[in-house]
């Protein structure tokens, strides 16, 4: 009897470190998916800077054109 408790102690404790350890891969992976999409969204914001910046520069180059121009 004693033996039946120790063998159903040890599955149990087998069963609760699996969960513990599929808890931890999950919040890892869910860590990295969060870091992902950080990056990518400061990659966007990058590039619609750049984009900004760059119609500015084609606005104020077509004024000093126009300005030549009169």
């Amino acid at each position: 009897m004693e033996r039946q408790i120790l063998v159903m102690e040890k599955r149990y404790d087998k069963r609760q470190e699996e969960e513990e350890e599929e808890e931890e891969e999950e919040e890892e992976e869910e860590e990295v998916e969060v870091e992902e999409q950080e990056e990518e969204e400061e990659e966007e914001e990058e590039e619609e800077e750049e984009e900004e910046e760059e119609e500015e520069e084609e606005e104020e180059e077509e004024e000093e054109e126009e300005e030549e121009r009169e």
